[in-house]
């Protein structure tokens, strides 16, 4: 742990009222610990075993101030290359949950260079982490972690090569390059689901 990196510095580099400003405004935040910087470019990738859900509308000083002293937060948070990050839930429907109901989720997050080697090289750490997601800042684009142990769903497959092809997916991120296919045994037929909106191709 850095010396120089207090929970007190921590904060005032952070200050929670930018960042629930920039999360009511932007959706979200990624902000370096150590400089106070918002990042605005980057592939994230969550820590596994940090996240933490606020209400979006009571969230404050006390919430920033409470999950930055938690010891196991502070120590990744002292890490070169961590950055405190934010986002308002997507599992919330913005168009129907009241602004009461919306939430802001905590977490520490890695960045990865946005390269071929960059974006392959945060695949592969959200695969080992466990992480459900990859996020691109400058195109605000999330990508999802075919394999997530949630995924896929009940009575879905992923199609053949699909771990192969996120693990060495070196293209931008949230480019489709893969589908789930219905299980036949539960149809009764060799049926498949049909590629996402904008998927170029699928892999077999």
């Amino acid at each position: 742990m850095s010396s120089d990196l207090s929970p007190k510095k921590i904060l005032t580099n952070i200050d929670p009222d930018r960042a629930i400003s920039l999360a009511k405004e932007e959706g979200g935040f990624t902000i370096n610990p150590r400089t106070g910087n918002v990042l605005d470019s980057g592939v994230m990738v969550s820590i596994k075993g940090h996240e933490q859900r606020h209400l979006l509308n009571s969230v404050g000083h006390k919430q920033f101030a409470d999950y930055i002293n938690s010891p196991d937060t502070l120590i990744a948070l002292t890490k070169v290359g961590s950055n405190l990050g934010g986002w308002v839930s997507t599992r919330i429907d913005e168009t129907q949950t009241p602004a009461a109901q919306k939430e802001l989720v905590l977490d520490v997050s890695r960045r990865f260079n946005p390269t071929e080697f960059g974006r392959r090289q945060a695949r592969r750490n959200a695969y080992r982490n466990q992480q459900e997601a990859i996020y691109d800042i400058a195109s605000n684009k999330t990508e999802i972690n075919p394999l997530h142990p949630t995924r896929p769903a009940p009575g879905l497959e992923l199609v053949p090569g699909t771990a192969e092809s996120f693990l060495s997916g070196t293209g931008p991120i949230g480019e489709p390059y893969f589908a789930e296919v219905v299980d036949p045994s539960k149809i009764g037929g060799p049926k498949k689901r049909k590629p996402a909106k904008g998927q170029q191709s699928i892999v077999y």
